[in-house]
């Protein structure tokens, strides 16, 4: 929820204009986890709350079809283990890595089936 507009930018590729890679970007639901925003930026009106059928809809938005927009989902689960690992690697303390992976957990089970990733 740290992310303003001034953290946002746009780099030109060869394949036209894209997201560019964000820096300064924390998460600051560990640090403050009373906060119940979870962006800084409004997201069609909301900043908090959101589930996978927000995001669904912002995809159909975007013109994308139902295997991207699938595709996405997917891919969260394959990049847990990995969003997991750079947070044990970190210099965070203990009690934040557990608070961090416990929240990108959560948040990942919003959008996608099953049982809870293991942490």
């Amino acid at each position: 929820n740290d992310m303003h507009l001034k953290n946002y930018s746009m780099i030109l590729s060869e394949v036209g204009w894209v997201l560019a890679p964000f820096y300064d970007f924390i998460n600051v639901k560990i640090l403050l986890p009373k906060d119940r925003e979870d962006m800084a930026l409004l997201l069609g009106g909301k900043k908090e709350n959101f589930n996978r059928r927000y995001f669904d809809r912002l995809g159909e938005i975007l013109k994308l079809n139902n295997k991207q927009i699938t595709s996405v989902y997917q891919r969260l689960d394959k990049w847990l283990p990995e969003a997991t690992q750079l947070i044990d690697d970190s210099f965070l303390e203990s009690d934040r890595k557990k608070a961090y992976k416990a929240l990108i957990a959560e948040r990942t089970l919003l959008f996608t089936k099953g049982s809870p990733p293991s942490i």
